[in-house]
């Protein structure tokens, strides 16, 4: 149930990334951030493997001890839209459109120029908003493996297959950089690599800020299993 959840929420997540260029996009002056066929390499190339990994996740480690799953409990609820669109699905789209923004203003772009003359700069700038998401997504499979605790306290061995999807991740990002039939197909193109510190503050916020919200977020469950009322309804 709570792995079904873990997908759910990192599907959700990388919605928002997919959905905020293009509402930028219209309601900004500002050129195309992703095409549609890079959506589709992020749904198919980089989702696919990860949210499998997540399903085969074992059990938290106090699956013992929580109240069974009531009957009319959604796995939709709340925190999973919470936690997917508003939490970590906002980090990423806030990675994807720094990395957009800022290459092109570090290369001379100005504010309201929609069509731009150079074409490879335009495609060096959606390549970083793809990089943007894709750095974010491995970094959120990883802390997504536990619905509450730290990802870290799981083992690093202890899921094979999230290492699989990682490493199988990881070459694709090299194969959308540097392979020139993928690039033709996916309209991606190389970027310096001394251009991708942009994109690197991101992935690394989002992991921390996952776990810190899950230790909030058990603190404040201890607390409440702890309190006076609790404890008298219980006994």
């Amino acid at each position: 149930y709570f792995n079904v959840k873990k997908f759910v929420t990192y599907i959700l997540s990388h919605n928002a990334p997919e959905l905020v260029p293009y509402i930028l996009q219209f309601f900004l002056k500002i050129p195309l951030p992703l095409s549609v066929i890079q959506i589709i390499s992020i749904d198919l190339g980089t989702d696919m493997l990860p949210g499998l990994a997540l399903g085969s996740e074992g059990p938290e480690k106090n699956i013992m001890k929580r109240p069974p799953v009531g009957r009319k409990e959604k796995i939709l609820d709340r925190e999973v839209f919470q936690r997917g669109y508003f939490f970590l699905g906002l980090i990423e789209a806030t990675a994807a459109m720094v990395a957009f923004l800022a290459f092109l203003l570090l290369h001379g772009w100005r504010y309201g120029t929609v069509a731009l003359a150079d074409p490879l700069l335009h495609r060096q700038a959606m390549t970083m908003t793809l990089l943007g998401v894709v750095s974010c997504q491995l970094f959120n499979g990883w802390t997504m493996r536990s619905w509450e605790f730290s990802a870290f306290s799981l083992g690093f061995l202890s899921n094979r297959l999230m290492l699989l999807a990682m490493a199988v991740n990881l070459a694709w990002v090299w194969a959308l950089l540097n392979v020139g039939a993928v690039q033709r197909v996916f309209n991606t193109t190389h970027v310096p690599l001394g251009e991708l510190w942009i994109v690197l503050p991101f992935p690394v916020a989002l992991l921390l800020g996952h776990e810190g919200y899950k230790r909030l977020r058990r603190k404040t469950t201890q607390t409440g299993i702890n309190s006076p009322s609790h404890t008298l309804v219980r006994n």
